[in-house]
């Protein structure tokens, strides 16, 4: 729940520092493409964070319906270890590799 929380305010921030005006309209060009490229930035990390609230999400939801350490996937526990370094982790280590490949859904 920690996480969650600090995952929802950071990506909050993101959200608001990328909507608020660039200037008072005197940039030059370059001034332009940069603040155009750190706003897109911003998006793709407030895109990362989202997803990482999905997951957290559906961590909570497993633990709710008693499912949480079975992998997603393949039904087979979650290494402890696995659990306490990503205690949102979906998958055993085999299924997570797979799915790295592209090898699953």
């Amino acid at each position: 729940m920690a996480k969650r929380e600090e995952t929802v305010e950071r990506y909050e921030s993101d959200v608001s520092s990328s909507l608020r005006p660039s200037s008072d309209g005197m940039e030059d060009m370059v001034d332009r493409a940069t603040t155009n490229y750190n706003r897109e930035l911003t998006f793709a990390i407030s895109d990362g964070e989202r997803a990482l609230l999905e997951q957290i999400d559906s961590a909570l939801a497993r633990l709710e319906d008693g499912t949480f350490g079975e992998c997603v996937n393949c039904k087979t526990g979650i290494g402890e270890l696995r659990l306490e370094a990503v205690p949102w982790a979906a998958n055993c280590i085999d299924c997570q590799e797979l799915q790295e490949r592209g090898l699953l859904d």
